[in-house]
């Protein structure tokens, strides 16, 4: 899913603010940026590819978990 798709969602957090520095960070360090989401409706891991300055792929991960 494109970044901005991913980020406009958590804008209606709480945590908004926090989301948008995190999301502007990203986008500064990595080009080509893309969010993956994979997993169940309980817990979905997400992953942020994007190409470093270095010409290598990252992809920092981090798990969602509705209640």
């Amino acid at each position: 899913m494109p970044p901005d798709e991913f980020f406009a969602a958590l804008a209606e957090t709480g945590a908004a603010a926090k989301f948008k520095a995190l999301e502007q960070a990203f986008k500064k360090a990595l080009t080509e940026l893309r969010v993956y989401r994979v997993g169940g409706s309980a817990r979905v891991d997400i992953y942020v590819l994007g190409k470093a300055a270095s010409g290598e792929w990252q992809a920092p991960h981090t798990t969602s978990v509705a209640t």
